[in-house]
């Protein structure tokens, strides 16, 4: 097998593990931006924690860590240019090259970046996978399973980017509002964020509204009154009758019911959250409390799902949206290391950009009048934040 392997530069290498695809399984462009992925990750995997670790102990370490993290970092990084290269062919040739593929790319290139930082390079990539959702040809029965993972996986990270998202962002006009319920529905059973496609939808309009300027009090109360109306809809969402659905799923079967449940449930909270601390005109109409009781809420459902639960890499969403509104020393250490848990089973670094950001949200002065919400600093232009 080692002699149909070859380095992503093109020369056998000594190392059998190092940088290495099957040449006839992948066209170029492909090869080179999973090789990023991969080379990123493990870069991540083996670098030396940027916090210390709540439980050192368990955490295993490798001799000469640090050397071999760096060494992947560069093939990452390597391969990721030769990547962006060959992207800039396909998107001039992609009756070529085919729409699918370079949809493939884009998206491969928006996780390269979590797994970096999640903090600049995914917009760019975001908003040509719009561009190319709206090239592509009619699927047919053999390509049409590949195909909705592939655009649940846009939609989800356009829903999630879109909370952080300026009003005066352009990349909603490359994505089809109308289209998020079909799309996300098609493969909810198997989404690793384990967040319920109608959660979703009303996340995102939710996302929407808190873009919308009100400057008299009539468009003031509108807003409230559909604000409130979308809280109601993330309420009163059957989250055990969603959960159960997924044991109809041949492969899902000995998922347990109660961890879907828990985990739906804290992103249905983190939505509800959300909308209370994004539409400021809400306040007269749930009350002074409402933030304070879903953060309780959440406290506790985020408790029932511990390292060990099977869905646990699937709360990185709501233990954020948990943490930046939480003002009690208890909830924010318990978020924080709820996050460093998360970077140790899942070592992407959006969650380091998370807790970093966290640290600066807790700093700010949000009690004081007319200062900014966590979430409008989040909406800066100049931030273009994601967690997924």
């Amino acid at each position: 097998m080692c002699k149909d392997l070859v380095s992503f530069d093109g020369v056998p290498d000594k190392n059998p593990f190092r940088g290495l695809v099957p040449l006839t399984r992948a066209q170029p462009l492909l090869q080179h931006i999973i090789v990023a992925a991969s080379a990123a990750h493990m870069s991540n995997l083996l670098r030396p924690p940027m916090y210390p670790m709540a439980q050192p102990d368990g955490v295993i370490t490798y001799p000469n860590a640090g050397q071999a993290s760096k060494r992947a970092l560069k093939d990452a990084l390597v391969a990721k240019h030769k990547a962006l290269r060959l992207m800039h062919t396909a998107v001039q040739n992609i009756a070529t090259v085919g729409v699918d593929v370079v949809l493939a790319a884009a998206l491969f290139f928006i996780n390269v970046e979590l797994i970096e930082s999640g903090k600049h390079g995914w917009k760019a990539h975001l908003e040509g996978v719009g561009k190319m959702m709206a090239m592509l040809p009619p699927s047919d029965n053999s390509t049409r399973e590949l195909r909705d993972y592939m655009l649940s996986d846009c939609f989800s990270y356009f829903v999630l980017a879109s909370a952080f998202m300026a009003a005066t962002s352009t990349i909603q006009s490359y994505f089809e509002s109308d289209r998020i319920p079909t799309v996300l529905q098609r493969v909810t059973d198997n989404s690793y964020i384990c967040c319920p496609p109608r959660i979703m939808e009303i996340l995102y309009s939710a996302t929407q509204l808190s873009n919308v300027r009100a400057d008299d009090e009539e468009s003031k109360r509108q807003v409230a009154m559909a604000g409130a109306e979308l809280l109601h809809q993330a309420q009163s969402f059957d989250m055990l009758a969603w959960a159960a659905a997924a044991l109809n799923t041949p492969h899902l079967r000995d998922v347990p019911l109660q961890s879907r449940v828990n985990v739906g449930t804290a992103h249905q909270l983190a939505a509800c959250l959300y909308i209370v601390q994004a539409i400021p005109e809400l306040d007269h109409i749930v009350g002074p409390n409402a933030a304070e009781d879903l953060h309780s809420s959440m406290f506790k459902v985020l408790a029932k799902v511990p390292p060990e639960d099977p869905n646990f890499k699937s709360t990185t969403w709501p233990t954020f949206v948990f943490a930046a509104g939480a003002t009690e020393p208890e909830k924010r250490a318990m978020a924080m290391d709820r996050l460093l848990k998360l970077v140790q089973c899942c070592p992407w670094g959006f969650i380091y950009t998370a807790m970093e950001t966290l640290q600066v949200l807790w700093h700010l002065d949000q009690g004081r009048k007319g200062g900014k919400t966590w979430i409008q600093t989040l909406k800066d232009p100049e931030l273009n934040f994601l967690i997924v």
